[in-house]
């Protein structure tokens, strides 16, 4: 019986923009756990269905949950949700429903799940985003319409005060500038907190229209450098989460090897 590895998350639409992250992140995880196959999936039905396209074959969450449990064998899933939101309800609703024919199986927690969490990922952040030294960083997170910034504020209260974090759908860019024009910052990075920096979240972060952060943050009268990476460009990111996926390998009594 296999032994796989399933990075899960909600999707990118071009391999472009999913390799130097994730696909750098799937490397990784090949590598630090020799014993197991590493597969992805998508929770989003219509990305999972481009990436196959570009000759990237991704199956849909449901079909790859429903093809592991048929296989057997051990799974350890690893969701690269940040925070403990919808998307990673429904999928620990869906491992539910699929336990009892899935009897090796760890679920690692979303990389924001405790208090500790935040202060590593907040460090993570400090080594690997390079800063000038007069510029601050608004971080662009996608945020929760149902809980609005509470599963980033652990985060935020971990990060310097040349730092500042906001969400896509919690209420834009405008009080991350504000806190770093209070700190006496003119100048700031921009850049996603997010695994991958797909085309949405170019366009949402730097693109030329008025709506954009890079736009809404320019009026504000900072000068802002945007950076188009995704957290699992950054080492010690991929790190933390090869580190998740061991605590949960070990909690669910599997080898890592």
């Amino acid at each position: 019986m296999g032994k796989t590895i399933l990075l899960a998350g909600f999707g990118t639409a071009r391999w472009t923009d999913y390799a130097p992250a994730a696909g750098a992140l799937e490397g990784e995880l090949a590598a630090a756990f020799p014993g197991w196959s590493v597969q992805r999936t998508f929770a989003s039905c219509r990305l999972a269905a481009a990436l196959t396209q570009q000759g990237h074959p991704t199956p849909h969450l449901p079909a790859a949950l429903e093809a592991l449990a048929a296989a057997g064998g051990a799974l350890a899933v690893l969701p690269t949700y940040l925070a403990a939101g919808g998307e990673y309800a429904a999928l620990v609703a869906q491992l539910a429903a699929l336990r009892p024919r899935l009897p090796r199986l760890a679920v690692a927690r979303p990389l924001l799940f405790s208090e500790e969490d935040c202060i590593q990922v907040a460090r993570a952040l400090a080594g690997g985003i390079s800063l000038e030294e007069d510029e601050g960083l608004v971080l662009m997170a996608h945020g929760s319409r149902a809980a609005g910034m509470a599963p980033y504020r652990p985060l935020a209260a971990a990060l310097p005060a040349r730092v500042a974090l906001g969400a896509m759908v919690s209420g834009g860019p405008e009080a991350a500038g504000q806190q770093l024009l209070r700190a006496g910052y003119r100048r700031c990075a921009l850049a996603p907190l997010l695994v991958c920096a797909g085309g949405h979240v170019r366009r949402e972060m730097a693109g030329p229209g008025p709506d954009s952060w890079l736009s809404r943050l320019r009026e504000m009268g900072l000068t802002v450098r945007p950076l188009c990476q995704g957290l699992a460009e950054l080492p010690a990111l991929r790190a933390l989460y090869c580190r998740h996926l061991e605590n949960a390998l070990a909690s669910a009594g599997l080898d890592s090897v």
